[in-house]
């Protein structure tokens, strides 16, 4: 075993520990040398930094040093050579150990960087509704100097697990916002995948159990099981939860999955493939948290035929239709007013709080809970706007 020397921390929920001093620490692409250690983890959580680390290939991340914080900053992850080994001597418990070889491109220090977010598609996606969608975006709440090159956006305080968040609204299409960051603030407020022992995971080769996993932004919390999707909003004080049910003529009522896929897996989105199986067919849900946002976004498709799909909250509630979405007409014990919509026509069962599409082989939703009455720009009609307007996101660093 080498010698443990300083720790590295790569974005906001990798710690690794060099493994030896290197030299080409002023160099544009910087090599370092570090151990996943028995020492400080299981073993199965030294094993699940095999897929973590492969799943950085790419990506712009803050990294610390913990003994050399003079080339802390903002790197992109070119490549993580990861060698796995495993051994037991004389007879002795099993011993697993990683070796990393990191290549990390520099982009700057954090007082010499932006962060540019590159929001892509349209402001409105389409809809039956001719609802015109809100284009908006929620960086870390320990950002500063934000910037857009056109227009002046408004601005929406959200309370979440993670402290006060910013969100920016109304952005003009084809902005790019930028904004700066202390290293440590950058993860806060991310939306982050959580596996069956509650440990974060980064990048899409994780394995994932059927159930036990979730993933929360501080806003809004999702995990599944038999009785369904589990979904909690924050309202300041804790996580207040709500099952909602899928339901496709023939299978039924969706239990727990017969198996999980990681499709997008990063502090801006985390997507999750769910799959059911029947007889004979499939059934595949997509389920999306976005950083910033209180509702989980889905996309149904079902095989071989077309079926009436339904997606219900299950707790009895009096509720209303709306445009392009059903709300309850009060709060709950909590405080709180759960609402489902889509994108696409359906028809509104407001007895069994459900949306349906009848004679289809898929259907898009969104979910959650307007916290309170809504306060303005916080009511459910903003949040279908914003379901309607939400844009993919890629950080780019770049120096000032």
């Amino acid at each position: 075993m080498p010698t443990l020397l300083g720790t590295i921390q790569l974005g906001p929920s990798i710690t690794l520990y060099e493994d030896f001093e290197v030299d080409d620490s002023f160099a544009d692409v910087l090599t370092v040398n570090a151990v996943v250690s028995p020492m400080a983890m299981s073993n199965s959580r030294v094993e699940d930094r095999f897929y973590d680390l492969q799943g950085l290939d790419g990506q712009l991340v803050p990294v610390i040093f913990s003994d050399k914080a003079f080339v802390s900053g903002y790197y992109t992850v070119q490549a993580a050579d990861i060698a796995h080994w495993s051994y037991a001597g004389f007879g002795g418990p099993r011993t697993v150990v990683e070796t990393v070889k990191l290549t990390l491109a520099r982009v700057g220090t954090e007082s010499q960087v932006d962060i540019e977010s590159r929001l892509s598609g349209a402001q409105t996606r389409t809809n039956g509704y001719s609802i015109v969608g809100e284009r908006w975006h929620v960086p870390p709440p320990g950002h500063l100097a934000y910037y857009c090159s056109t227009g002046s956006p408004s601005t929406l305080s959200l309370a979440s697990a993670d402290g006060t968040l910013t969100m920016y609204r109304g952005l003009a299409t084809g902005v790019s916002p930028r904004w700066a960051c202390p290293l440590a603030s950058w993860g806060v407020g991310r939306a982050r995948l959580l596996d069956g022992n509650g440990n974060e995971r980064t990048g899409v080769r994780a394995p994932l159990p059927n159930t036990g996993w979730e993933i929360n932004n501080g806003l809004v919390r999702l995990r599944v099981d038999s009785g369904g999707l589990k979904v909690a909003a924050w309202d300041g004080t804790a996580y207040e939860e709500k099952t909602y049910n899928i339901t496709i003529a023939g299978p039924g009522t969706l239990g727990a999955p017969t198996a999980t896929t990681i499709l997008r897996n990063g502090p801006q989105r985390v997507t999750v493939r769910c799959l059911w199986s029947s007889s004979p067919g499939r059934t595949v849900v997509d389920l999306t948290v976005r950083r910033g946002s209180r509702m989980v976004e889905g996309y149904i498709q079902t095989q071989p035929s077309a079926a009436t799909i339904a997606v219900s909250q299950a707790a009895s509630e009096a509720t209303t239709s709306a445009t392009g979405y059903i709300v309850a007409t009060g709060n709950d014990a909590a405080g709180n007013r759960y609402m489902i919509g889509s994108a696409g026509a359906f028809t509104p069962n407001t007895g069994a709080r459900s949306i349906t599409k009848s004679s289809a082989t898929t259907m898009d939703f969104v979910l959650g809970a307007i916290i309170g009455a809504g306060a303005s720009g916080d009511a459910a009609a903003d949040w279908m706007k914003r379901y309607i307007g939400a844009t993919d996101e890629r950080l780019v660093g770049v120096r000032r």
